[in-house]
């Protein structure tokens, strides 16, 4: 795998990182570049010596890419109170790499699999009108299990807050200032720049739930604005993108 380049130690990190209710330790390793064998994984005992390794999970095959129903690129992840994990496919891969060629397009979708079998529950893929396959990063999720709905944020382009209703299977996205990156924005570290110098340059990433349920935060990669809004009017798909800023509530800088 060194050698024909589907592993390169280097392009592999850690993004998400979750803990399931028997204990078991689940993390993802984002397709953000070539060379990721498992993009969705178990930490395991080492069985050649002292530590942990990753195990691809369930199986191999639901991480191989290019495979019809295998996972391609599992950036986050949600436990809810049944054990099922929700996990994020962003569909696109490659697209850090600095070879354009190697991008590959595809749907973004949500799995929802059984932690302890690994068996897939059920499967939603995001409409071509909701998320653009050419130009979508699906990033992080939370959920309001007492509604059934699943909140995430796009993090390329302009961004995006995207509501997905698991009783009806719909799901819509906005796109408003709130959403989007402050350009002039920079954390310095040394003498490297994380937003004009090219990498951090991400719009809404972060994302968090109230406990009731009824207020969505966000915030950018690029930026240190801190923003909420009501989900009630995220249940609302006829609401227009104008609509979503004017009830979007800016609560200051982190």
């Amino acid at each position: 795998y060194v050698a024909n380049g589907q592993f390169d130690v280097y392009n592999n990190v850690i993004s998400g990182i979750r803990v399931s209710r028997t204990g078991d330790i689940f993390v993802t390793v984002p397709r953000w570049k070539q060379g990721i064998p498992s993009s969705f994984c178990k930490l395991v005992s080492n069985p050649n010596g002292p530590g942990f390794v990753l195990d691809p999970w369930p199986n191999w095959e639901f991480n191989q890419l290019n495979r019809t129903g295998s996972l391609q690129f599992g950036q986050a992840m949600w436990i809810d109170s049944s054990n099922n994990m929700w996990i994020i496919d962003v569909g696109r891969v490659n697209f850090f790499d600095s070879n354009p060629s190697s991008v590959v397009n595809g749907a973004p979708m949500i799995y929802i699999l059984d932690t302890v079998s690994g068996a897939v529950q059920s499967t939603y893929t995001f409409p071509n009108s909701v998320l653009p396959y050419n130009n979508s990063f699906l990033n992080d999720i939370v959920l309001d299990e007492g509604s059934g709905w699943a909140y995430l944020t796009n993090s390329i382009a302009a961004g995006g807050i995207l509501a997905y209703d698991n009783n009806t299977r719909r799901s819509h996205m906005w796109v408003s200032a709130s959403t989007g990156r402050n350009a002039s924005f920079d954390v310095c570290v040394d003498a490297y720049c994380y937003g004009t110098d090219g990498i951090g340059t991400a719009p809404a990433d972060g994302i968090a739930l109230s406990s009731d349920g009824q207020v969505l935060y966000w915030c950018p990669i690029q930026g240190e604005g801190l923003y909420a809004i009501n989900t009630t009017y995220l249940h609302d798909f006829d609401m227009s993108n104008e609509e979503f800023e004017d009830k979007t509530v800016y609560l200051g800088c982190l």
